[in-house]
């Protein structure tokens, strides 16, 4: 049915958005154009169907002909701060040259823009679309520059050049005092982190320490019930343990507190030391689990990150993976990458999970297993490293079949 025939009570909202009077661009988290309105190809001498699905800043560059151009990295900062915080970002006027299409004589043409940008929440919490909005103020910000507005202006314009030169005012004191207290709470939850540190952890490992001496029955027999409380102690102090540390690391990589420490290293090495790790409890479950990698691939990475990495992933296979299952870790080089694979055949992820399973603190349903223990972080965390290394991680799965996470990290130099 065509739009025009639709019911009033049945609108056609993305016809209604694309037909928008403002300037709106609806991104990804991942920053590819989503939707847009005319209006906003109109003022950016776009077409729709050359734009959507793309990169945002591949089709918005820099003027490469202008040294002092800024607008991909400001605007970038300004995404980046919504994605991480979770809150509209209000930018001060931009300089943001638009690149005119061959048709119109090429190049760029010099433009002013007041951006502003909103996350969308779906209905587990997560970002899942940025609308990027912006107003065009390229003629006011010129006919400031030439100081002769208010000679020519007619009295309509003028008062829309009054009330627009008092919103930006205004933006740009909420920018200033957002990004005061921005810094006041990111200082504040960084205190606090560093004090959970101390006061979570400490005890953490008496408690965890004393459960193993009651455990050795060093002062006398425990019987089976006290030996249950005793498991139970050590299972539950290790799990918030766990827990803390998680929140820890994450805090770090996303203040910008994280640095690697690459080296270059056989990553046959580390899945061999992964493996001792969790091969005890791949046993009790009757898992078979193995490594196969090629004769010296040799990555350029943080050995510990990278060890870290390949244990979360292990170590969530076997949990979904049922008795008399099997987990195999591969890799070879691609393209200047090792490419790594954790693959199982357990219950695998339920279609209605895949789209937040790297989201932050997010439980995935398994679809057989009936297990979600596990901090929600361990993913997260891992795809985080990876990406800070420069590469990128992502997985295929199907219910009853299995999953596989896949990641890559830069390969280097293979040994003589």
């Amino acid at each position: 049915m065509s739009p025009s025939k639709l019911a009033p009570e049945n609108p056609d909202f993305r016809v209604l958005f694309e037909s928008a009077p403002g300037l709106y661009l609806v991104l990804t988290p991942d920053l590819k154009i989503a939707a847009v309105t005319g209006a906003y190809l109109r003022a950016t001498m776009t077409e729709r169907e050359q734009i959507l699905g793309r990169d945002i800043f591949e089709i918005f560059p820099d003027d490469p002909a202008d040294p002092a151009a800024d607008g991909v990295r400001n605007l970038r900062a300004s995404l980046e701060r919504v994605l991480a915080h979770g809150a509209t970002d209000t930018m001060a006027v931009q300089k943001y040259d638009i690149r005119r299409p061959d048709s119109e004589g090429g190049g760029f043409e010099e433009r002013y823009w007041s951006p502003v940008n909103s996350p969308v929440f779906g209905t587990g919490g997560e970002i899942v679309y940025i609308i990027h909005r912006v107003e065009d103020v390229t003629e006011f910000v010129k006919l400031r520059q030439q100081g002769i507005y208010r000679d020519h202006l007619t009295e309509e314009l003028r008062m829309r050049a009054e009330r627009m030169e008092a919103e930006i005012l205004q933006r740009s004191r909420d920018l200033q005092e957002k990004n005061v207290e921005l810094a006041k709470a990111n200082r504040a939850k960084d205190q606090f982190l560093s004090n959970m540190s101390h006061e979570l952890r400490s005890p953490l490992h008496t408690i965890i320490g004393f459960s193993e001496l009651l455990a050795e029955e060093m002062e006398g027999a425990l019987n089976a019930k006290q030996h249950g409380f005793v498991d139970n102690i050590h299972r539950d102090g290790m799990h918030l343990l766990h827990l803390v540390n998680d929140i820890l690391d994450l805090s770090k990589i996303e203040s910008g507190r994280f640095e690697l420490r690459r080296e270059t290293f056989d990553l046959r090495a580390v899945f061999d030391e992964v493996v001792s790790s969790v091969r005890q409890a791949c046993h009790a479950k009757l898992i078979d689990i193995h490594a196969v990698a090629a004769i010296n691939i040799m990555v350029f990475a943080d050995r510990v990150c990278f060890k870290q990495i390949v244990f979360n992933l292990v170590s969530n296979a076997a949990k979904f993976t049922q008795s008399g299952g099997r987990i195999q870790i591969t890799a070879f080089l691609l393209d200047g990458f090792a490419e790594i694979s954790v693959k199982d055949n357990g219950s695998g992820i339920d279609p209605d999970d895949q789209p937040f399973v790297f989201d932050k603190f997010y439980q995935a349903r398994a679809v057989t297993a009936g297990t979600s223990e596990g901090t929600g972080l361990g993913l997260t965390i891992s795809k985080q490293l990876v990406e800070k290394h420069g590469g990128r991680m992502w997985f295929e799965s199907a219910p009853g079949q299995g999953t596989c996470f896949t990641f890559t990290v830069p390969a280097a130099t293979p040994l003589s």
